[in-house]
C-alpha cells in the first residue's frame, strides 16, 4: 500500500457486506510495540467519508480500487 492508493477496508472479524466507502491513502507509520510483547505494524492513514482512519493489515481486509503505481497508457 502506497500513499495514493485508492482501498477499501474492513476490520477481519467483520462480514462480507461490511466494507468501507473508497478511502484514500495518505500517509502511514510505523508502530514498533515488539518491547511491550506486541507488533511492529505498518499503519496507514486514510480518508474515508470526511474522516481519517487508521488501517492496520495484520487487523483489517483490505481491497485495493486503484494503484498510485498504475499508469495509463
Amino acid at each position: 500500500m502506497k500513499v495514493g492508493d485508492l482501498i477499501s477496508f474492513k476490520p477481519k472479524s467483520f462480514g462480507d457486506d461490511d466494507w468501507s466507502n473508497p478511502s484514500i491513502v495518505i500517509g502511514g507509520f510505523i508502530n514498533d510495540d515488539r518491547q511491550g510483547g506486541g507488533w511492529r505494524d505498518m499503519i496507514w492513514i486514510v480518508w474515508c467519508d470526511g474522516g481519517r482512519y487508521m488501517v492496520n493489515e495484520r487487523n483489517d481486509d483490505v481491497m485495493y480500487l486503484t494503484s498510485s503505481s498504475q499508469h495509463n497508457p
